[in-house]
């Protein structure tokens, strides 16, 4: 995320700036762009009447070793499941479903999303089955990385 902000200039130019270097280190050790990706999902699952409170308040738990209901629940990903299913078929490849993680952030990359969703890229997965096999992997937003100190 913070990558394209190593190199300042263009061509031979271009520098490595050791603040923004120890910055994308810093962030990876400490899982802080997942951690607010966390929390940005959180906000916007749940549209609490007054955000700071509710932001300080999933910190709190998260530093009490407290994890929070799943922001990802059926009825959300029973939703995304037409959106991919675009002529109505009743069902998406295991194609689909991956670059469906992948484009959601739940698979860093194809290898990952491959782990999630076996098998086949052409092969179909019904509604229920692409329902069961995402849930869990969007909801990678509440593991215990956020509890790492």
């Amino acid at each position: 995320a913070v990558d394209h902000l190593i190199m300042e200039g263009e061509g031979s130019n271009a520098f490595v700036n050791p603040r923004l270097t120890r910055a994308r280190e810093y962030f990876q050790k400490h899982h802080v762009m997942s951690l607010m990706q966390y929390l940005m999902t959180a906000l916007t699952h749940r549209l609490p009447d007054d955000p700071r409170a509710f932001l300080v308040a999933e910190l709190q738990n998260l530093r009490d070793g407290k994890l929070c209901e799943a922001c990802v629940d059926t009825a959300d990903v029973e939703t995304m499941f037409p959106m991919i299913d675009l002529n109505g078929h009743g069902s998406v490849t295991v194609e689909q479903a991956r670059n469906a993680l992948i484009n959601l952030g739940a698979a860093d990359n194809a290898a990952s999303a491959e782990k999630i969703v076996p098998g086949a890229p052409s092969a179909t997965l019904n509604k229920k089955d692409f329902c069961d096999r995402l849930r869990p992997a969007l909801n990678q937003l509440t593991s215990t990385q956020y509890l790492s100190r």
